[in-house]
């Protein structure tokens, strides 16, 4: 009778679990559209889902020059703890899942330019579960400069 109990009370959690996360969002065609007159803007994604700096708005690609750090949440349909890393970079990162369903990509000195950052989300089953699943999805951006006004010299004082 227990065991039925368990088994009865586990499949409806799976489902809210399943139901609870996100459809993986994909921002491919919004950043072709917005840089189709950019010769310089990367192209080929290899059908892995394209993210921005800013998850909260899928119009945002440039961003200042210097440390950055963007901030993400994962989900894992299994209520799995999920680890991050980076797979791919022409910028030294560090991508990081943190066990409350945030993640943040920390990028030490973003320069001028386009870049890709090709992260892997993995999620880590019990013992009993076939393998681990993973999703790789690309961070795109692009470095602006920083402001840079010329210093202003005024009178005042004796």
């Amino acid at each position: 009778m227990l065991l039925w109990a368990a088994v009865g009370f586990a499949r409806p959690f799976y489902a809210m679990a399943q139901d609870a996360c996100p459809v993986q969002p994909d921002w491919t065609s919004r950043f072709r559209a917005a840089t189709a007159s950019d010769p310089g803007a990367p192209t080929r994604f290899d059908g892995l889902p394209v993210l921005g700096p800013r998850i909260d708005d899928p119009n945002v690609w440039e961003v200042p020059c210097g440390l950055q750090t963007f901030a993400y949440r994962w989900c894992d349909p299994e209520g799995m703890a999920v680890t991050g890393e980076v797979v791919g970079s022409d910028l030294p990162a560090e991508f990081l899942c943190r066990t409350d369903g945030t993640a943040t990509l920390t990028i030490p000195a973003v320069t001028p330019d386009w870049h890709v950052v090709h992260v892997r989300l993995t999620d880590e089953p019990p013992p009993y579960a076939q393998t681990a699943a993973t999703r790789d999805v690309l961070i795109v951006f692009r470095g602006q400069y920083l402001q840079n006004r010329p210093p202003i010299l005024y009178g005042g004082g004796t």
